[in-house]
């Protein structure tokens, strides 16, 4: 730019530095400070009596999302008059870096505040650092003496524009003048270096600290849920990004699931703005790795008005041990900018360290699901310890039960043999005939009795053939009308049609029917409910009673199924044991419960690939008594 004369006189206290001076500017730039705190000392020292050497410095800090200059800071006299005040009031040395040293932004703006805010109206492009374009006010002020022009860099970046002049001395810049700021421009840039190192350093140790505790926590986690929530947290307070998201997958079809979320400003919806990134979680989920974008605004895949703000995201995928589709993704987005002038963004160190937390997530969930299974097989056998004591005790009850029944079996046949002989004998209108009917009706009873408890003793192989599950469901209930024309009860049937036909043997299943029937009508009262229903969930087919009435005792459902027990009256417990025996040969499950006005709900499964798998095979062999994982949800 052109040179002009001003009109007042040198003021030597705006004089070139000597040696010693400029050490002490020189090491106070280098001093450990973040970067704003830096380029507020260069500024002002540029333009301090007694400092560099110039009347008023300008200050551009570097907008790396708009690839521009911004006007920042400006110090420094706005006439000669008040140069001659300053320079009169100017501090000794030391004080001059005492006061250097303690500059804040709201210090240096009121040194200046009309050229400050007229400094911060203008942008310069970055390519013109070289020569800026200082608008025409700033540039009409500057032409007094003429301007010197430096850039200052960072790892060969730019950070910022200094331009400073000798207003109001009456020199022009001089080489040495243009030689001086070039060499304040490089000591800053060095100190924005070394600062940025430094920081870096404390980040990563930040890093490090958290992926330790990570790994302690999850060595020592109780609930999954929560271990989860606070890695999400870790993970995004570290990196100080503006939300933090953990996405599982599920099933075959790797359903994404919304596992944890965390966001840093409250004001914000966290489950919005976590959907608003699913469909970048989608797509990382094809690909199968690690994601960076830098703005997810603009990426096609989301909604622009949805995501505007988030900045950039990073999507690391988690893995479990042995597994090579991702188990799930950990997304961060809105990193805060790491220093002036650099944009928001994940560098590579940023990205190890969420794979890392990644990896700590993947091992948390190894973890969990290796308790579970512990956890599982040791409830196996603790059922498996509890059956065989129950076994045995069964075996040697039912081997009691079954001389008892040898031994009766002869006196109750003669005893309904003489009733019959008995009642054929007696007139119609014989008053002692009811009571002859009693003793043969009891005797049938007992008779019946007996037959269930030899048929629990020795449970014979199924017979089996392919059955319509629902219409052994109608025939057993056809054989309870008396009883539920009787006790007037209303039966609400629900029989799916998706049902399929399965290779069973009929009479035990129509039993098992029949004894669960005649186990809820006892509960049932007059004009109360029954309902009975099929349907098909997952790789089952289910068949639940129901019976209206009095939820029974906890106590009672447990002894429901126990043969022989005082509970319920001895056939209805015989019935029971003896159709969960029916049921577990045909790889089923049996359960009962109470729920809301239903007292008693019995329900049962029968597998459908297991049944079509012995269909393919024509296996009529038995199945075995394997209870895992044979009643799903509805």
């Amino acid at each position: 730019m052109s040179a002009a004369r001003a009109e007042s006189t040198p003021l030597s206290r705006w004089s070139a530095p000597g040696a010693p001076r400029s050490f002490a500017l020189t090491s106070l730039l280098l001093e450990a400070g973040e970067e704003r705190a830096i380029l507020r000392r260069t500024v002002a020292a540029l333009a301090a009596p007694g400092g560099f050497g110039f009347t008023r410095a300008f200050l551009f800090a570097y907008d790396a999302a708009q690839d521009s200059f911004v006007g920042r800071h400006a110090v420094g006299p706005v006439d000669a008059t008040e140069a001659r005040r300053v320079a009169h009031l100017a501090p000794d040395e030391e004080s001059l870096l005492a006061l250097l040293r303690g500059l804040d932004d709201d210090a240096l703006e009121s040194a200046a505040p009309a050229a400050t805010a007229r400094l911060r109206t203008l942008s310069l492009p970055s390519e013109s650092g070289a020569d800026p374009r200082l608008g025409d006010g700033l540039a009409h002020d500057l032409a007094q003496a003429g301007c010197a022009v430096a850039l200052v860099r960072a790892s060969d970046r730019p950070v910022a524009l200094l331009v400073a002049d000798r207003a109001f001395t009456g020199t022009d810049v001089s080489d040495d003048d243009l030689a001086r700021l070039g060499h304040v421009a490089r000591v800053a840039g060095a100190a924005i270096e070394r600062a940025r190192a430094a920081r870096s350093l404390a980040e990563r140790g930040g890093q490090l600290a958290t992926l330790e505790e990570a790994g302690k926590s999850a060595v020592q986690a109780t609930s999954l849920r929560t271990e989860l929530a606070l890695l999400v947290r870790a993970a995004t307070q570290t990196l100080s990004c503006r939300g933090g998201v953990l996405w599982r997958t599920s099933g075959e079809r790797a359903t994404l699931l919304l596992e944890s979320v965390h966001v840093a400003d409250d004001t914000c919806d966290p489950l919005r703005e976590a959907h608003a990134l699913e469909p970048l979680v989608r797509a990382a989920l094809r690909d199968r790795g690690a994601r960076v974008v830098r703005d997810v605004s603009r990426d096609p895949l989301v909604d622009a008005d949805g995501t505007r703000g988030f900045g950039a995201a990073l999507l690391a995928p988690i893995h479990a041990p042995g597994g090579a589709a991702p188990a799930g993704f950990l997304v961060l987005w809105g990193p805060a900018a790491h220093g002036e002038a650099e944009a928001a963004g994940f560098d590579r160190d940023d990205l190890r360290f969420v794979e890392a937390m990644a990896g700590t997530i993947g091992a948390v969930l190894a973890q969990s699901t290796l308790s579970d299974r512990v956890r599982r097989a040791e409830e196996r056998a603790t059922d498996t310890r509890k059956q065989l004591a129950t076994s045995e005790r069964l075996a040697a009850l039912g081997e009691l039960a079954a001389r008892a029944a040898q031994e009766v079996k002869a006196p109750l046949a003669s005893i309904g043999g003489f009733a019959r002989r008995v009642h054929k004998a007696l007139a119609e209108d014989d008053p002692h005939r009811e009571y002859v009917e009693i003793i043969l009706r009891e005797a049938d009873r007992i008779e019946r009795l007996l037959a269930e408890q030899m048929q629990f003793v020795r449970l014979s192989r199924p017979r089996l053939a392919v059955e319509n599950v629902n219409q052994l469901l109608v025939t057993a209930l056809n054989g309870r009308n008396d009883v539920v024309t009787k006790k007037r009860v209303r039966v609400l049937r629900k029989f799916a049609a998706d049902v399929p036909a399965l290779l069973l043997d009929a009479e035990k299943i129509e039993q098992v029917v029949a004894n669960m029937l005649d186990s809820a009508l006892d509960n049932v009262p007059g004009n109360g409910r029954l309902r009975i229903e099929s349907r098909r969930a997952q790789g089952y087919v289910v068949v639940e009673i129901a019976g209206e009435g009095p939820p029974l005792a906890g106590e009672m459902l447990e002894q429901l199924f126990v043969p022989f027990t005082a509970a319920r009256n001895a056939g209805d417990s015989v019935g029971l044991a003896l159709a969960q025996q029916v049921v577990q040969s045909h790889g089923g499950e049996i359960r009962v419960r109470s729920e809301g006005d239903w007292g008693v709900i019995f329900s049962f499964t029968l597998p459908v690939q297991e049944n079509q798998d012995r269909r393919r095979a024509n296996d009529r062999r038995g199945v075995r008594n394997d209870r895992r994982n044979r009643f799903p949800a509805a």
